[in-house]
């Protein structure tokens, strides 16, 4: 188990985006603290984590803590390597690590989503 500690939110608009500062991603983040995290999320809709120094490991390790991961399977063709996991992947790279190209299955779901969560906003 982490150890707790105290994050600083910084709100970056009255009502909407704010910057998370104080967060040790070197280690496992406590459960406070993703409390923290989520509590943030839910007034400001959006946060903004900078210099994490997350790699993609620690990443989806710290996306788990809120919630299973939806699977990219049906936005892919079948047999499709991810870069990531076998079920789950993010970002606009590929397998090589190269930028996708915009007319992707995978970019594509990417621009839907995001459309999906600014409709919640």
């Amino acid at each position: 188990m982490g150890h707790s500690s105290t994050i600083k939110i910084t709100p970056l608009h009255q009502s909407f985006v704010a910057e998370v500062g104080g967060v040790d991603f070197s280690k496992s983040v406590p459960e406070e603290t993703c409390q923290q995290i989520a509590d943030a999320a839910h007034t400001y809709g959006v946060l903004v984590f900078k210099q994490t120094r997350l790699d993609d490991d620690r990443h989806i390790t710290f996306a788990e803590k809120f919630g299973e991961l939806d699977s990219v399977l049906q936005f892919i063709p079948p047999g499709t390597k991810t870069r990531l996991r076998d079920d789950w992947d993010a970002g606009n790279l590929d397998v090589n690590g190269n930028i996708m190209s915009a007319d992707s299955r995978h970019y594509r779901y990417d621009k839907v989503l995001l459309g999906l969560i600014a409709s919640f906003t």
